[in-house]
């Protein structure tokens, strides 16, 4: 097991990075998104989307990855303990996990470790990884009866890929606000999902 010291040094260099550097690192290549209000037309269990993963994850050790406007800003061990206290506060808009600003620029928390890295925040879930850890977390969504978007690769070097604009990231008709306080309703009424956006990988 990595200590602390370890830990640090392995992550430093992300500090200030886009998340999808991430990805990039330690070759999360597979993803899934679970759908959200916006998609479903009614509002999601934030409780029964993190029960589903605290289930998943099991007593994995997890570091904690802060971002804001989609910019990690620190890297940290938390107790697993306190990790899963504070995830299930998420659903009583509680615990160091919420953010309740109303901020376009939000502050939002994942959870990192060498299989995978999973973004989550209220009602929805970001979730990128190995290829059996994707799956294997598809598995309990199911369980839980959790509707998602159907994972898939997102791509092999040097490959441009489409993949949906998440609803935090700036929106694509350059109006500089986040994408769900802006073209998203109108996106989803119009085609039935969100815009996929051109992203290189690798």
């Amino acid at each position: 097991m990595q200590n602390n010291n370890d830990i640090n040094k392995m992550d430093h260099d992300l500090i200030g990075k886009n998340h999808k550097e991430i990805e990039k690192k330690y070759g999360f290549i597979y993803y899934l998104e679970t759908k959200d209000e916006m998609i479903l037309g009614e509002k999601v269990s934030s409780k029964s989307l993190v029960t589903a993963f605290l289930e998943f994850n099991k007593e994995r050790p997890l570091r904690v990855v802060k971002l804001y406007d989609g910019t990690i800003q620190d890297i940290n061990t938390i107790k697993l303990t306190d990790i899963k206290s504070n995830l299930l506060l998420l659903s009583e808009k509680r615990g160091i996990f919420y953010d309740d600003s109303d901020n376009e620029l939000a502050t939002s928390f994942g959870f990192l470790c060498e299989d995978y890295f999973a973004e989550i925040m209220e009602g929805i879930i970001f979730f990128s990884g190995k290829e059996d850890s994707v799956y294997s977390f598809s598995e309990v969504l199911d369980k839980f009866n959790i509707k998602y978007h159907e994972p898939y690769n997102l791509g092999q070097e040097n490959i441009v890929n489409l993949r949906k604009l998440g609803r935090n990231q700036p929106c694509h008709c350059g109006s500089g606000l986040k994408y769900k306080k802006c073209c998203l309703e109108k996106d989803i009424k119009e085609t039935g999902k969100p815009k996929k956006v051109k992203t290189t990988y690798f």
